[in-house]
């Protein structure tokens, strides 16, 4: 009887001992896999620089090059003006009626008399030296096809995303005359002056070895004209020697 029992509590026990492991083999099966899964590669904003253009930009990361193409135009005469200028368009999938921006580098003086006038005129970049460089940025959505409308809408661009890739890669090196930038003095201390440009952007210079044009010192409110060697990218000018500043009103 005691072996009876003995052979049967045996039994019993090797068959839980065998649920067991079964169950522990299905519950590993259905664990996730230690491997990352495969993922497309990640978009990486792409930095462009164009034949004959003295900048470069940083398209935005949502920019995929299958959707857009770039033009460059060399000394395009305005249309309404005898005025040349370059420009570098880039259409939405190819399109020169669905432009998602276009980057004008302009004449300075063109750009200061249009101001005069009170015209009409695309968003300020940057200015260097004598030359403006401009933003045509469109105000509605040229897409008349509801996919590619949407499409064009995720890839609409704003101006201080445009300010923020720009970068003047080459200011004034074919040039004799030294770079400036002008604007209205918004604060200084006794080697830097704050000054405030024509979009709003605030530079901060470093004066410290600059000739200073200006025998009564410089008063909060003027309007300055900062000369300098080096290149402002964006709002950074720790790349830039300031060699001349001038009260210009």
């Amino acid at each position: 009887m005691k072996k009876t029992v003995g052979l049967l509590l045996a039994v019993i026990l090797a068959i839980s001992v065998c649920a067991c492991t079964n169950g522990s083999e299905e519950s590993s099966s259905t664990l996730p896999s230690s491997e990352a899964p495969s993922s497309s590669e990640a978009s990486v904003p792409q930095t462009l620089s164009f034949d004959g253009m003295d900048f470069t930009f940083t398209v935005p990361s949502r920019w995929n090059k299958e959707h857009y193409t770039v033009k460059v135009t060399k000394d395009d005469v305005m249309s309404t003006q005898d005025v040349e200028y370059s420009h570098v368009d880039f259409l939405f999938k190819g399109n020169t009626d669905t432009p998602l921006l276009s980057i004008w580098a302009a004449p300075k003086t063109w750009w200061d008399d249009q101001n005069t006038v009170g015209a009409e005129l695309p968003s300020l970049i940057q200015e260097s030296g004598d030359t403006v460089y401009l933003a045509d940025i469109p105000a509605e959505n040229p897409v008349s096809d509801e996919e590619d409308a949407v499409l064009y809408s995720e890839m609409a661009i704003q101006l201080d995303e445009v300010k923020a890739g720009f970068t003047v890669v080459n200011t004034s090196s074919s040039s004799s005359e030294t770079a400036y930038i002008d604007g209205t003095l918004t604060d200084g201390t006794m080697n830097t002056i704050t000054i405030e440009t024509s979009d709003g952007k605030e530079l901060l210079f470093n004066k410290e070895g600059a000739e200073v044009n200006e025998p009564d010192g410089l008063v909060i409110g003027d309007r300055l004209r900062i000369y300098y060697d080096g290149t402002i990218n964006g709002s950074d000018t720790t790349e830039v020697t300031v060699t001349k500043i001038e009260k210009i009103s």
